[in-house]
């Protein structure tokens, strides 16, 4: 979102409609507007895409770029793009944020080695993982239940959105998931797409089922159980006893011969002998039947088995576990953005950066999108590992080097499209509004040192409290303040305009932010209030180290180069009438667009910057316009503007003196003429 802000009534008139729109305030959410489109943007961009159409498996960017450049409002920019187009690729990006100092400093994992180092960044990543899944899922259920069920069930449909929510703060299984799917008929379809696939809901649940169950293992400790006991025994028992004492022998004897004379008498009877044998038996069975039999046989078996599962938490179990979780993702259209932000807070970061993600290269850059924002310093040590060695580790670990830069040209454009002129009176009042507001973007780029959020900052020091800018008519072209302000804002762009710069530029953008950071360090001392600076090689080196708080460390031939960038600006704000003619040729051949108008604002005197012996400069002026020894007695002695006002105060007095009272008008206009070239020459002194 772009913030626009316009000017107060040019003129001031009571009662008149101002020439420029009012103020909208800034959003109190802690976003910052994106000013510009710089060419990391559409770089970010373009590799997000390639993401989302898994065309690559994922990606590992380093963002550098100092502070208040909007490295974090740039990334979330080209999701927010990228992510809009999204819904027609089936694929949605979700954003994952990190915060980088509880990334990478975890005290008790550096005690424990790398291994703890990397085990604490993989639960880092999979608790805000799931955590950001849960949002976006849960967010789609309920739009789910808002915009496709029919009314007569929506009352209870939002109400199992927000029991949802609750629910996943506890990481449910499976079933539990699945259940939330199955009550509003999400199962075939799912909620994140409309008109989806049938198994889409099936593998929503699996994503977030399996994210569930890592955010378990990486939160807190538990034994998952599973025991299988099988048990089997079998018996049989066949007893038998024979007893027979000496009665009960002699009642068998009886008994059998009892059988022979049954057996007989049915034989003589004339029956069958089948039918003579069952009686035999029969009558030997009943006399058995009074006999003790007793038989046994015993058999028995039995198996019992149980296992108890306990989760692996090592650090080679999460990488294992990682890639699978983020292939489940990509399979139910999900494919999260990693962003870790805050890296400049780090001590060390070089160190410990490098280590982690050269170790978990494996997930960060094959996996999945992460985005790692630094500061230049972390490049520029990049930079100077490579130059010093073609083998190392580092010069692999980040699939894309991203430096985030605008140039002065890019915001005054923002500024141009931002303070828009409302109803002028003609077109000459209108022509000079408009170069009032381009000596006004000079201004406000010089001041805020070409960084977006010193460049808001800026524009909030001009507004009131209803909106308005308080900037009067022609201020930006006439008051000393701003004239210093766009004096130097033009040498800086004389000298970047060079074309053997903006080739070098081009090819080595470590090299343009140094470049930059040197051209605004008269800037800086200016506005820290010092009057004499250093402007040697080496004092430029060493300010810049002392302001970014890292080592700046350039070939012998780059130091001279910047040295020469800086002198050159500084020898054109001490002779503005120089730095007019450069920047006259500047436009003449293309390489600069000013209008005349603006470039003729530049005054001539009083001096700004003087220079003295070994490179030393001294500022005369403070950036209020105020000169900084304004009652030194030797100030006013030396001061050309006013020995030209005493002279022409002088020739008038004298040429006074001189006229006669005469009625004769030639000798009259002969007699003035004298008090007359004097006052023009009081006209012209500006003290």
């Amino acid at each position: 979102m772009a913030v626009q802000f316009f000017r107060h009534s040019a003129y001031g008139f009571e009662g008149r409609d101002p020439h420029y729109a009012p103020v909208p305030k800034l959003p109190d959410d802690g976003t910052r507007p994106l000013l510009a489109r710089p060419l990391m943007l559409e770089s970010l961009a373009y590799e997000l895409r390639r993401y989302r159409a898994m065309q690559v498996n994922g990606r590992n960017c380093l963002v550098a770029g100092p502070r208040g450049s909007g490295k974090t409002t740039i990334v979330l920019t080209a999701h927010e793009e990228v992510d809009g187009e999204s819904k027609a690729h089936r694929c949605r990006l979700i954003r994952v944020r990190l915060h980088g100092p509880s990334l990478l400093k975890d005290p008790a994992g550096f005690e424990r080695g790398e291994d703890g180092i990397q085990e604490h960044v993989l639960k880092t990543v999979l608790i805000n993982l799931y955590q950001t899944l849960c949002e976006e899922l849960a967010f789609e259920y309920r739009n789910y239940c808002k915009t496709r069920l029919d009314p007569a069930r929506r009352e209870d449909a939002l109400e199992m959105a927000a029991e949802l929510r609750l629910t996943l703060d506890g990481a449910p299984d499976a079933s539990a998931i699945r259940s939330f799917w199955e009550a509003i008929g999400a199962m075939p379809g799912g909620v994140l797409f409309p008109d989806c696939q049938a198994d889409q809901g099936a593998a929503e649940i699996v994503a977030l089922a399996t994210a569930s169950d890592a955010y378990r293992s990486c939160t807190g400790s538990y034994t998952r159980a599973t025991t299988d006991e099988d048990s089997a025994a079998t018996a049989t028992e066949l007893a038998g006893k024979v007893e027979a004492k000496g009665s009960e022998l002699r009642d068998l004897i009886t008994s059998a011969a009892l059988t022979t004379g049954a057996a007989a008498s049915a034989q003589y009877a004339g029956l069958p002998a089948p039918i003579v044998a069952l009686a035999g038996a029969s009558t030997a069975l009943l006399s058995l039947s009074t006999l003790s039999y007793t038989s046994s046989r015993k058999r028995a078996k039995s198996a019992n088995e149980k296992v108890t599962f306990l989760p692996d938490l090592s650090v080679s179990s999460l990488v294992h576990r990682a890639p699978l979780i983020l292939r489940r993702l990509r399979q139910a259209g999900i494919a999260p953005v990693f962003i870790v932000d805050e890296l400049d807070k780090i001590p060390n970061l070089y160190d410990r950066l490098t280590s982690v993600v050269s170790h978990l290269k494996f997930i960060t850059a094959d996996q999945a999108f992460f985005c790692f924002l630094t500061d230049p310093a972390f490049l520029s040590q990049l930079a100077e590992a490579n130059r010093e060695r073609a083998d190392v580790v580092q010069r692999t670990i980040f699939t894309n080097l991203l430096f985030l830069t605008y140039t002065p040209s890019q915001l005054r454009e923002y500024l141009a499209e931002v303070i828009q002129i409302q109803d002028p009176r003609d077109d000459k009042e209108r022509r000079e509004l408009e170069m009032d507001a381009e000596a006004l973007g000079y201004v406000l780029v010089n001041r805020a040192r070409v960084l977006p959020f010193e460049l808001v900052r800026a524009v909030a020091e001009l507004r009131d409290d209803m909106g308005w800018l308080r900037v009067g008519a022609r201020v930006p072209r006439q008051e000393l303040a701003y004239q210093f302000h766009l004096m130097i804002q033009l040498a800086i762009e004389v000298v970047l305009s060079a074309r053997f710069i903006v080739e070098r530029i081009e090819r080595d953008l470590n090299f343009a932010h140094m470049l930059g950071d040197a051209l605004y360090y008269p800037n800086s001392q200016w506005y820290a209030g010092e009057q004499r600076f250093d402007c040697s090689a080496k004092g430029i080196l060493s300010a810049i180290a002392a302001s970014t708080g890292y080592e700046v460390r350039l070939s012998e031939r780059d130091r001279d180069l910047l040295h020469e960038r800086v002198t050159t600006m500084l020898d054109l704000v001490e002779s503005p009438a120089n730095l007019k003619r450069e920047v006259k040729l500047a436009v003449a051949e293309g390489r600069m667009q000013v209008s005349q108008e603006v470039w003729e604002a530049v005054p001539e005197q009083p001096a700004l910057v003087v220079k003295h012996d070994d490179d030393t400069y001294e500022w005369m002026y403070n950036r209020y316009g105020v000169p900084h020894k304004s009652a030194s007695i030797l100030d006013i002695v030396d001061n050309l503007e006013l020995q030209n006002a005493l002279e022409g105060i002088d020739a008038f007095v004298t040429g006074l003196a001189t006229v006669s009272v005469s009625s004769d008008p030639d000798s009259v206009v002969q007699a003035i003429a004298p008090v007359l070239e004097a006052l023009d020459k009081l006209a012209s002194v500006q003290i």
